[in-house]
C-alpha cells in the first residue's frame, strides 16, 4: 500500500516548509546580527505590555489600548511598527509613536529609550512618575533612577532585568512571569 498525496494536499504541504524555511533560517540569511538584535528587541518590547497594567485605581486608563512611544530610535520603532501590525497585544491595540524628548511621553504609556538618552531620563523622573510612564532601556547602566526595564547583550545573548526599587516606587502591577525571566536589580 503505498501513500499518494493529492495535488492540493502537497502544495500545502511545500507552503508550510517553505514558510517554516524562511521563519528559521531566513533572518540569518538576511538579516545581520545587528539587524537581528534590533528585531528581537523590538519583539522583547512588544510583548512587555502583556505583562504590565496599571493600578486598578487609575479610572481614565483606556484598556483596550497599549501606546509604546520609541524615543528618536528609527530602526526600533520601524520593527516595532512590522511587529505591531501582525500580533495584538492580548486583546489590546497597539500604538506606536516616535517622540524626540521623553517629556512629550503620554499617560500610562512604555517609553523606550537607549544610551543617548540618559541626561533626558534623569532630568525627567518627576515627569515619569507622575504620568505613569513604563521605561524600557537598551543597555543602559544600573541601577538607575527612573528605568523599569533594560535590555542588555550578554555573551551574545540578549537579557533583561529589572530595578525592584523602581517597580516598587510606581502603580504598576507586573506579571510574576515577567519577573521570574527578568534579572532582578537594585
Amino acid at each position: 500500500m503505498s501513500l499518494v498525496l493529492e495535488r492540493p494536499v502537497m502544495a500545502i504541504f511545500v507552503a508550510k516548509l517553505v514558510s517554516l524555511f524562511f521563519c528559521l533560517l531566513a533572518p540569518n540569511i538576511l538579516f545581520g546580527a545587528e539587524e537581528k538584535q534590533l528585531l528581537i528587541k523590538a519583539g522583547i518590547i512588544s510583548k512587555v505590555p502583556n505583562f504590565v497594567k496599571w493600578s486598578p485605581k487609575k479610572e481614565c486608563i483606556d484598556d483596550t489600548r497599549v501606546h509604546i512611544q520609541v524615543l528618536e530610535n528609527d530602526h526600533v520603532y520601524k520593527n516595532l511598527k512590522l511587529l505591531a501590525s501582525h500580533s495584538p497585544t492580548k486583546k489590546r491595540k497597539i500604538e506606536l509613536s516616535m517622540i524626540n524628548h521623553i517629556n512629550q511621553a503620554e499617560s500610562y504609556s512604555f517609553v523606550y529609550l537607549t544610551k543617548n538618552h540618559v541626561d533626558q531620563l534623569l532630568k525627567n523622573i518627576d515627569f515619569i512618575k507622575n504620568n505613569s510612564v513604563f521605561i524600557i532601556g537598551d543597555g543602559l547602566d544600573y541601577p538607575m533612577n527612573g528605568l523599569h526595564l533594560n535590555i542588555y547583550t550578554e555573551k551574545k545573548k540578549l537579557r533583561f532585568e529589572y530595578s525592584h526599587s523602581n517597580l516598587m516606587s510606581t502603580d504598576f502591577l507586573i506579571s510574576h512571569k515577567l519577573l521570574k525571566l527578568a534579572r532582578r536589580n537594585k
